[in-house]
């Protein structure tokens, strides 16, 4: 049942129902907010979306709360195409304006802390202050979270484009430290199932470049661990 606020400014989803594994149903409650009054100038990039549905903003927020990767709704109400969001819209995307476009924008109730952004069902944390890589990740794991682990192009765009960066190299979680030349993401052990290396990287620079870091522009290079460089900090959401 959904349930629509005073002049629409949130919608209430009062109940949805989710199989689990042992199918067995449960309700839960959803609110979606409208976060301030605003027009869409540049509606963000493709690596944003999740997908495009038709249907009223009713129907779109129902389709969002039923994907856990789905932070935000972009709904037309002129031709009914609702975008479904990886992330929030910021700013930069959103103009104060008094103008009808016929552009509606809801936010879910399930968000990040805050100094924490929301991409997908992941909180990530942009730390400028320069450490080295075991102290960042130390740092991210005092906050119940681990050095980044970037699995797609949509996810690393974003890193690049719409977590304020200054310019700067960040720490992130994959390390070729236990055996040269193989990198794992070193909180879940894993191989890199995406990489976005420099041309010509990595190379291990006399043999002591280990640990990861992100540029400016996404390419990913290979430094020394005991550099001092930004870093960013991730956790589930849920």
């Amino acid at each position: 049942m959904v349930s629509l606020g005073t002049i629409f400014e949130y919608i209430i989803i009062n109940c949805v129902t989710f199989l689990t594994a042992n199918t067995v149903s449960q309700c839960q409650q959803k609110t979606f907010f409208r976060p301030y009054l605003f027009s869409i100038e540049q509606p963000g990039k493709d690596y944003m979306y999740i997908s495009t549905v038709q249907g009223s903003v009713e129907f779109c927020v129902l389709e969002c709360v039923r994907d856990p990767k789905c932070s935000s709704v972009l709904h037309n109400s002129r031709s009914q195409l609702c975008k479904l969001l990886r992330c929030l819209l910021t700013p930069a995307y959103i103009i104060p304006d008094t103008s009808e476009n016929g552009l509606d924008y809801f936010v879910s109730e399930d968000e990040c802390s805050d100094g924490w952004f929301r991409f997908e069902d992941h909180c990530y944390y942009n730390n400028l202050t320069d450490i080295t890589w075991n102290e960042a990740e130390n740092v991210c794991n005092h906050h119940g979270a681990y050095l980044v682990e970037i699995n797609s192009s949509y996810e690393n765009l974003w890193l690049d484009r719409e977590l304020p960066n200054e310019e700067r190299h960040r720490w992130i979680g994959a390390t070729d430290i236990l055996t040269e030349g193989q990198f794992l993401w070193s909180f879940s052990n894993t191989e890199l199932n995406f990489e976005n290396w420099r041309n010509g990287e990595p190379n291990n620079v006399n043999q002591k470049e280990h640990c990861a870091v992100i540029m400016k522009g996404g390419r990913w290079n290979d430094f020394k661990c005991y550099c001092s460089q930004a870093f960013i900090c991730e956790k589930n959401l849920f």
